[in-house]
């Protein structure tokens, strides 16, 4: 597995094969893979209930994307993560629930081996060791990006094409036709020739969204994409993902409105250091376990698995 930092201080996936992971001292083998003009075009959704979908996706077996297990992740020797159990079907719409300083974002980043683990076994695609790390994008937070680096919007979404063009090769007149039509779809078009550090952060997490999905990926980590995003624009990224839903493939979203999370999503894991529980949203978002998860703040050193 091999990736390098773009322009902007991402990690950009470019290896064809499986996943290689080094931890906790042994190897584990995966595969990994706010104006107008163009924006009223993208924002042209109006809000359902996304139960129907993933009501039909779990009629049928699915399999997972990813499994986590034992994962423990600790800064210094406070545990961020504890001992973390995790399995992510495939075509969902996937909620990360939990309080500040749960650990959600660095369920990703760990995940992803951008963060070191203590402990753990990370598997993307299980079930199909050929997957290619192309099939997994990354948008971080904004503002964990380097801004100064004079980059156009229409570079940074054609970063999302570097994985299938490899090391040497330079982007083709499809790679830029993909770019500029994802460009379109999340209602940037108009800001294509316009530096990344000029525009908002709503416009910003719009790019991003871009780039991940010039990467024709089918698996989504999300670290907090309505952050920093109007209304209008929130709506829209929804109807973004739930496209991205409808073709199959998965979502898996940092997210921490309570107030939305049943609208915007069909699965959902609560987390706070621990995972208190994770699996459909119905059976599984419900006040004793929201209680739980936004009551614990310690790890529990015994006791039961977690679900």
């Amino acid at each position: 597995m091999n990736c390098f930092l773009d322009i902007l201080g991402n990690y950009v996936f470019v290896n064809s094969r499986g996943l290689d992971l080094n931890i906790g001292g042994e190897l584990y083998s995966g595969s990994l893979d706010d104006t107008q003009s163009s924006s009223d075009s993208f924002i042209t959704t109006s809000l359902n209930n996304v139960d129907n979908i993933g009501e039909k996706n779990n009629e049928i077996k699915r399999k997972n994307v990813l499994e986590i297990e034992d994962l423990t992740v600790a800064y210094a020797e406070n545990p961020v993560l504890w001992d973390v159990d995790l399995n992510i079907p495939e075509g969902q719409l996937v909620a990360i629930l939990g309080p500040n300083g749960a650990g959600k974002t660095t369920l990703i980043k760990s995940a992803l081996g951008l963060v070191p683990r203590i402990s753990g076994r990370i598997r993307f695609f299980p079930s199909d060791r050929e997957k290619p790390a192309t099939d997994i994008a990354y948008v971080p937070q904004s503002e964990s990006v380097e801004w100064d680096f004079p980059a156009t919007v229409l570079d940074v979404v054609l970063m999302g094409r570097y994985g299938h063009l490899g090391w040497i090769r330079r982007p083709r007149s499809e790679d830029y036709e993909i770019a500029r039509d994802m460009l379109r779809k999340v209602g940037m078009m108009d800001y294509s020739s316009r530096q990344i550090r000029q525009l908002s952060g709503g416009q910003q997490q719009r790019v991003f969204l871009a780039r991940a999905l010039a990467q024709q990926a089918d698996l989504y980590l999300m670290d907090e994409p309505f952050k920093g995003v109007d209304a209008r624009t929130e709506l829209a990224i929804v109807d973004l993902l739930r496209n991205i839903q409808a073709q199959g493939k998965t979502v898996v979203a940092v997210h921490h409105d309570l107030q939305t999370v049943k609208e915007y999503f069909n699965w959902v894991v609560l987390l706070n250091i621990q995972v208190i529980a994770s699996g459909p949203m119905r059976d599984t978002f419900n006040e004793e376990n929201v209680r739980l998860t936004y009551r614990r703040t310690e790890p529990a050193k015994r006791g039961g698995k977690n679900r």
